[in-house]
């Protein structure tokens, strides 16, 4: 209990200390802390979707990266696979975000072979990997 009263302290502190510093709200701050949480998911599947987030390269909708955080893990995956193809195109969050049911898969969006080929990708990522290690 102790440790958490003095978390919350220390992350009142900082939060006060980047409003001085960045002359922003303190709402602004605790939105940009949402979405830098978001892309750093984002970059949990991808990391070169997450750099050309951070680049410039990708223009994503701040609403949708705030919703990040309740989509399945499939459409994430499927987001920075198409992030990290160059196909992604601005639309509005997989339906699953909002009606979050576990193990649901949006068909409607993807197709059995973009799904295929996206996880030959991870696969051979990870197969590259392995062979580093």
């Amino acid at each position: 209990m102790i440790q958490d009263k003095n978390d919350k302290y220390l992350r009142k502190q900082e939060s006060r200390r980047l409003t001085d510093q960045y002359n922003e709200s303190h709402g602004m701050i605790l939105k940009d802390k949402e979405i830098a949480a978001a892309i750093d998911i984002i970059g949990e599947f991808s990391h070169c979707a997450k750099r050309k987030i951070l680049y410039g390269e990708v223009k994503i909708d701040k609403q949708v990266l705030k919703s990040l955080s309740a989509w399945q893990d499939e459409d994430i995956l499927r987001l920075a696979m198409e992030i990290e193809n160059g196909s992604f195109e601005k639309k509005p969050p997989p339906s699953s975000a909002k009606n979050a049911q576990p193990g649901a898969l949006n068909q409607n969006k993807f197709d059995n072979t973009e799904m295929r080929s996206t996880l030959r990708k991870c696969i051979n990522m990870l197969e590259k990997l392995y062979k580093q290690m």
